[in-house]
């Protein structure tokens, strides 16, 4: 088939969970997509019912799916495809315009949770509500900066694929969550299948949530020894892999500094999981003249993990 998902505008998608899945068009290769036009609205009501979701211990891997859910799903990026496929995804656009004024509201609301996973391209309109308790995002990778350092690689045609992140844009994610009658956002999830790339110096604030969650097996630095990156958080919990990290572009790690300041810290896992006890999750930020960790209340750690910290390595090779 082409690959391809619409639901238009003026649609209205009810249920416990509602699931979109799209795919890479076999027949010419190409990328598919899922798009949300303006006016169309998803909701998922739990009405009581139990759903079968995180909670159990379950941690879900798709490309190219959009969940709006009652319950709490934890979305991670699959595996990338191999041969002629590997280059091509599912972009997702959420408020597609369909009229010159593009101001018919989107919604996404969710007693539970908003659950995206792509390794291509993911745009949210201005015109999108969404409410949910959890917004959770599962990319190939997360690249912070601010706009002239991620300009910059991406000219160099060095920009990996994935989520572009700063306060501007952490800002924009944060203001959608407007829609009424559903909860308030309490947790973001980003979950780099690679890696969190930190290019330059930058400030994300996030203090308006209860927790932020990184999911990643590696945070690598591209800074010069004046830049400072700080991540504030209420609670930040930084969640390992057992997989392996992308690979860095050992020849760009810089010296910068990296500071996460929260109430509290943890290596673990979140709330409502059931974490294996079998998992070993490695955490490596590597690029970095330091690294700091300051919580006005505790800092743990949980499971069989571990933590390592690395300016540079030689030969490095992951």
């Amino acid at each position: 088939g082409t690959g391809d998902l619409i639901v238009r505008s003026g649609a209205k998608l009810i249920a416990g969970e509602i699931v979109l899945g799209g795919s890479r068009s076999t027949f010419p290769i190409r990328d598919g997509a899922i798009t949300i036009e303006e006016g169309a609205s998803i909701i998922a009501r739990g009405n009581g019912r139990r759903i079968f979701d995180s909670r159990d211990g379950y941690v879900f891997r798709a490309d190219g799916v959009l969940v709006v859910s009652s319950g709490w799903i934890n979305l991670i990026l699959s595996e990338a495809p191999s041969g002629s496929d590997a280059n091509f995804g599912v972009n997702m656009t959420v408020g597609a315009c369909v009229t010159g004024e593009c101001a018919t509201p989107t919604r996404l609301l969710a007693d539970g949770t908003i659950a995206v996973a792509t390794r291509r391209s993911l745009v949210m309109a201005d015109n999108v509500a969404y409410g949910a308790r959890n917004l959770v995002l599962g990319v190939s990778a997360v690249n912070i900066g601010e706009t002239a350092a991620i300009a910059a690689m991406q000219a160099a045609g060095e920009l990996p694929p994935g989520l572009v992140l700063n306060q501007a844009r952490l800002a924009e994610l944060l203001a959608g969550n407007t829609a009424v009658g559903v909860p308030a956002l309490q947790t973001l999830v980003l979950n780099a299948h690679d890696a969190v790339n930190v290019f330059g110096g930058v400030t994300l604030d996030a203090t308006s949530l209860e927790r932020v969650v990184f999911g990643t097996p590696a945070i690598y630095g591209y800074g010069t020894a004046a830049d400072t990156t700080v991540i504030r958080a209420g609670e930040f919990v930084w969640t390992g892999a057992d997989g392996v990290a992308g690979a860095p572009m050992a020849d760009r790690l810089g010296g910068g500094r990296l500071a996460i300041d929260a109430r509290s810290i943890r290596f673990g896992y979140g709330p409502n999981t059931q974490p294996s006890s079998a998992a070993v999750d490695g955490r490596l930020a590597l690029g970095f003249a330091g690294v700091s960790l300051s919580a006005s209340e505790t800092i743990a750690a949980s499971g069989t993990s571990s933590l390592s910290v690395y300016r540079d390595r030689g030969a490095y090779v992951t």
